[in-house]
């Protein structure tokens, strides 16, 4: 076990927030520090190695960094509110950034995609898109109670290849503002596994390797 943080007050060893953590393949540990917008890398035995990034929007510099993941090959993907996606070199150095923010990646106008990357381990991303009514150019908010959609969908690291595993009903509303401990849908990725489940529901979606789909039940009671 590695220890990195705690009571160490170097500057070095402080993280505030993580917001991802990933081993490389020769040993070393990456960790994302949401607050203070950088990745510090450390050795296997947890001595510090290197800090990249600090608040700003240029190249290079995060701001509210929301994941960071490890790509084939050690490179690192970093999403942020800006500039969006970064990749960082196998030894921490920019490689590229695009500024995609949030707002449905700039593909999904009608759709918002906050704090909701995930990895699947061998470079793919999982990306999650609620809609967004009310909007500029989308349809409005309905009135009383209603389930928001949640779009599903599976990327290369690159981006260039898009898949949609699934769209499923999502956070439940009334009216325009979301409802306290409300319905929602829930994704969770690792292993070459996509799971899609419901807070209100007694089973679990599963995408494979080969994007089929299979259910598993879980054992508790569904909700009312």
């Amino acid at each position: 076990m590695v220890a990195i943080g705690g009571p160490d007050d170097r500057l070095d060893y402080i993280v505030y927030g993580v917001a991802g953590a990933s081993r490389l393949s020769d040993g070393r540990l990456v960790v994302a520090s949401q607050r203070a917008s950088q990745i510090k890398y450390f050795s296997a035995s947890g001595e510090h190695l290197l800090t990249v990034g600090r608040q700003g929007r240029g190249p290079g510099e995060f701001e509210a960094i929301l994941g960071a993941f490890r790509l084939p090959g050690d490179s690192l993907l970093v999403a942020s509110r800006a500039p969006g996606l970064t990749w960082l070199a196998p030894d921490g150095s920019f490689a590229r950034s695009l500024s995609v923010g949030i707002w449905g990646i700039g593909r999904h106008p009608c759709r918002i995609s906050e704090s909701s990357f995930q990895s699947l381990g061998d470079g793919r991303l999982v990306t999650t898109f609620d809609e967004n009514p009310g909007a500029p150019g989308c349809s409005a908010a309905s009135e009383g109670p209603y389930r928001l959609t949640t779009l599903v969908e599976l990327q290369d690291h690159q981006l260039e290849r898009f898949e949609t595993l699934a769209i499923v009903p999502g956070t439940e509303r009334n009216g325009r503002y979301y409802r306290a401990f409300g319905t929602q849908a829930l994704v969770a990725a690792g292993g070459g596994r996509v799971f899609v489940g419901d807070s209100g529901a007694d089973s679990v979606a599963v995408f494979d390797e080969g994007s089929q789909r299979f259910t598993w039940r879980v054992p508790f009671a569904s909700r009312p």
